[in-house]
């Protein structure tokens, strides 16, 4: 019995032991972190086209080469497909029909792909192999056949028919035109079976077209007299009547291919044709000078042209100047899909210009992120400041200790509605942050780490990274942190005018996004810049930019004498086209200036 006992027992502890080297190999979250960094936020990029099917849904293809579908209603996205790198690539057809047909650019290859609707499963793909004498290739689909038009410096236009689906070619032709119509940098679309091309004669502009379709091979030409002196130009205008938009002077006409019509009067070029019920309504976006709280305005004309209503739109500040992508009526109401310059989607609903959701895709591209800690509640402030005093007198002491111990009382009995309308302090254990993210679009983002919301935005016009290319970047500097209350935490940002060239400073708080001086033009190009590790009275870390005649500025200016007192220890470097150059820091007639120190070749195979 005794044996029987000891065995059970040395099983036990077997099995114990066991049970306990798989629980010691077992990870865990600390309970503080529990439900920390569990947000994802997804986005599409800059919407390049855009369709309503249904009620319900819109389908949009993007610059970045991205086709989604979003749910109307709240802007979420129902299913996303990423194609190939848009550095490459781009889509340039878009078509929805029962299925969703887009059409990529390649080098020398062209990607035509079907989707299906409902959840992005794609449907068939087929490659056209482009012809090396082409200049140009337009593409268009008619009754379910996809159809190619080359244009060759030959002064001909091949025609190629492919059924959609499987990619066989149904018919291929070539039509002779004259010389002047394609010559030089000729603007032309196609509009279902139809070539439509610009042509400007001397002063004079005339739409010249040609059914592609027809044996007859015949061109017609009509011709438009729009007084201006700027360069005119012709998109595709999406109605029942083939028509296209003539463009000129930031006006438009709309013109009917068929009858050969102009519509009366002009209308702005953003403007869309809308079926609604069993008719056609034109909308386009106006600026509303009446009204300073509504600054944006839709007029709605009838087909011909003829002016209905206008509806004032509640336009969200911050987000830059919209155009029209597409629209969708039903028998209740109307919506409109709006894009802006800075690359944010808007949906509008026309009957009260209310704007139901807005999509911020310039996060799609972000070129600079920082991570900020918060500053501590007002109590805790009011709590370290108690034992900060820099007088040793009894009576003074006292009157410090009463005076911050009604400060925490006071915070104590409303700190509480403080904290509720602004959630960003410093939490117990420091994980709580803030995330500053610096888009291509030149658009400041401040992100709450708990959830993802945007706290704060701050869109920067005509700003673009420093190299305009995939690779470009923009400067973002952390000069003084929120530690140092009571002064704020100030970040510095550094990129280049898109207009002039030339480089811009920002400065600004990341916690709040405010900014005292706005945007700073520097009047130079700098070619390098550099945050030093040193900190001057106000704990702010200067900033040195160097420019192309090698002279040293310093930001803040007062902090000069810090860079002047660390000089001996200051290096940096600068590449151009694969060779680095390295310098160092003298004073040369009482200004600062690099001093050229060693050169070293990058070979570009090894980066």
């Amino acid at each position: 019995m005794a044996r029987r006992s000891f065995s059970f027992l040395i099983k036990s502890i077997v099995v114990i032991l066991i049970i306990l080297s798989y629980i010691s190999e077992i990870s865990s979250l600390y309970e503080d972190q529990a439900g920390k960094f569990d947000w994802k936020k997804s986005y599409i990029g800059k919407v390049k086209f855009a369709d309503f099917k249904g009620v319900d849904r819109v389908i949009v293809a993007t610059e970045e080469n991205v086709l989604a579908c979003l749910n109307i209603k709240n802007g979420e996205i129902l299913w996303r497909q990423e194609m190939e790198n848009s550095g490459g690539q781009q889509t340039e057809l878009f078509y929805v029909n029962k299925e969703i047909t887009t059409v990529s650019d390649g080098e020398n290859t062209w990607y035509v792909r079907g989707w299906e609707i409902n959840t992005g499963i794609l449907l068939w793909e087929w490659t056209v192999n482009s012809e090396p004498e082409s200049l140009k290739i337009y593409w268009s689909i008619y009754n379910r056949e996809l159809i190619s038009v080359n244009i060759f410096d030959s002064f001909s236009v091949q025609v190629n028919v492919y059924s959609l689906e499987s990619g066989d070619i149904q018919k291929r032709k070539t039509i002779e035109v004259p010389g002047l119509w394609m010559k030089g940098n000729i603007r032309c679309i196609t509009i279902k079976n139809f070539l439509a091309c610009l042509k400007k004669n001397g002063g004079l502009e005339a739409i010249t077209y040609i059914n592609l379709f027809s044996d007859l091979n015949d061109i017609s030409t009509i011709p438009i007299e729009f007084p201006g002196a700027e360069e005119a130009d012709i998109m595709s205008f999406d109605n029942e009547n083939l028509s296209i938009l003539f463009i000129k002077n930031s006006m438009a006409k709309i013109i009917n291919l068929k009858s050969e019509d102009i519509i009366p009067g002009s209308f702005l070029s953003n403007v869309i044709n809308v079926k609604n019920e069993e008719h056609n309504q034109l909308y386009q976006l106006e600026i509303n000078a009446n009204n300073p709280n509504k600054l944006l305005r839709i007029k709605v004309h009838d087909e011909n042209g003829k002016p209905q209503q206008s509806v004032d739109v509640e336009y969200p500040k911050g987000i830059g100047a919209p155009y029209i992508l597409a629209g969708h009526c039903t028998t209740r109401d109307c919506n409109l899909l709006l894009s802006s310059i800075d690359h944010a989607l808007i949906l509008v609903r026309v009957s009260d210009g209310k704007v139901i959701w807005i999509r911020e895709e310039a996060l799609s591209d972000i070129v600079a992120v920082e991570f900020f800690e918060l500053p501590v509640s007002e109590l805790d402030a009011s709590i370290e400041n108690e034992f900060k005093t820099s007088t040793h007198d009894i009576f003074s002491m006292f009157i410090h200790r009463i005076t911050t111990q009604t400060i925490q009382l006071s915070n104590l009995i409303f700190g509480s509605q403080l904290t509720m309308n602004n959630m960003l302090v410093r939490d117990d254990f420091g994980l709580h942050k803030i995330i500053v993210v610096v888009t291509r679009v030149g658009k400041l983002f401040a992100l709450d780490t708990l959830s993802g919301h945007i706290v704060w935005s701050y869109r920067l016009p005509h700003i673009i990274p420093f190299d305009k290319g995939n690779e470009g970047n923009i400067l973002l500097f952390v000069q003084r942190t929120a530690r140092y209350s009571p002064l704020p935490a100030q970040c510095s940002l550094l990129a280049s005018d898109d207009i002039s060239g030339l480089t811009v400073l920002f400065q600004f708080d990341p916690i709040t996004g405010y900014s005292k001086d706005g945007i700073t033009m520097l009047n130079k190009k700098i070619l390098q810049a550099m945050l030093l590790p040193y900190e001057d009275e106000n704990h702010l870390k200067p900033i040195i930019t160097v420019d192309k005649d090698g002279s040293v500025d310093v930001y803040p200016k007062q902090a000069e004498s810090i860079v002047k007192k660390h000089l001996p220890s200051i290096y940096l470097y600068i590449v151009i086209d694969d060779v680095m150059n390295g310098y160092s820091l003298q004073m040369q007639s009482g200004k600062i200036k690099t001093s050229f120190n060693g050169i070293s070749y990058l070979d570009p195979q090894s980066c």
